[in-house]
């Protein structure tokens, strides 16, 4: 009979597309020339600030029906002739504000909803947020009539679930352009956008390259990041305290591969019935985040 271990092992290993619900990915356009930067030490906030300082990103790689979207707007402010477009993965997806209602369904679930975003915002939940939000306003708004107003009219902006809803509540008297904390999905001039204005949540996971040839921009196949996940399974194999996570190490080629291990360890630790596979998986857990990545 298998023992425990190795059955939770190919558990594990079989199950990679269960937990993946809840993802979020962008692409972010850059000079070729600053890839393998990003590769190794992340993004980092650049100059432009058209809707405020932070990293600017996209939800769709293509549109085909607006032209704009990553590459779209690469060719018009990054070159016409060739750049890179730079996939991410957000690795706290309930830290942003996800102020298109189909986005956030799908990757928040039942804290999809407006009020529940604004609550994971601040600590002091919607208090804290009528405080700030009061801020840049006339003393004569400052009222708890107000307040109760502006809620309704969150819940109806957001509830509409098209660009215009997204706009009122990104630029118009949402203000999240400058209350989000984190970041925020929203539609603007290019589509659907990001504007993270914490980019250590943002995990690079590899890139497309787009060349014009004959007058005609070609998007490479995905291009993932190895290096630095090569470097990771080095480590995790030249040194015994990761003898347990080195049982995995033949999944592990991509940083991605490596969140998606950790992902599913704590799914599955939520479910467990006895102490002894509890604590395999915070084995497995704490070995991951031991890594210095």
């Amino acid at each position: 009979m298998k023992n425990i271990v190795k059955i939770i092992r190919e558990e594990i290993i079989n199950l990679k597309e269960e937990f993946s619900g809840g993802k979020l990915y962008g692409y972010h356009c850059t000079p070729c020339k600053n890839v393998k930067s990003i590769e190794r030490t992340g993004f980092k906030v650049g100059p432009r600030d058209m809707q405020g300082v932070g990293v600017y990103a996209f939800y769709n790689l293509t549109d085909d029906s607006s032209g704009n979207a990553a590459v779209g707007y690469g060719q018009r402010h990054v070159s016409e002739e060739e750049f890179c477009i730079v996939k991410f993965e957000i690795q706290h997806p309930d830290w942003l504000m996800i102020l298109i209602k189909s986005i956030a369904e799908d990757v928040l679930g039942n804290n999809a909803d407006i009020l529940k975003q604004i609550d994971n915002q601040y600590t002091g939940g919607w208090d804290e947020y009528v405080r700030e939000w009061f801020k840049y306003l006339s003393p004569e708004y400052r009222t708890q009539e107000f307040a109760e107003e502006h809620k309704k009219w969150l819940q109806e902006k957001f509830n509409v679930d098209n660009e215009v809803g997204s706009q009122y509540l990104m630029f118009g008297n949402g203000l999240f352009e400058s209350l989000a904390r984190f970041g925020i999905i929203y539609y603007g001039e290019y589509g659907i956008q990001y504007l993270i204005k914490n980019p250590r949540i943002m995990l690079p996971l590899g890139y497309h390259h787009v060349k014009r040839e004959n007058w005609e921009l070609k998007v490479s196949d995905f291009i993932p990041f190895t290096g630095k996940s090569d470097e990771i399974k080095n480590k995790i194999l030249s040194d015994e305290k990761y003898n347990d996570l080195a049982e995995y190490i033949n999944h592990i080629n991509t940083l991605e591969d490596l969140e998606n291990l950790k992902y599913q360890f704590r799914n599955k630790q939520m479910n467990v019935r006895n102490n002894r596979d509890y604590d395999y998986y915070q084995n497995m857990i704490d070995q991951i985040d031991d890594l210095d990545r």
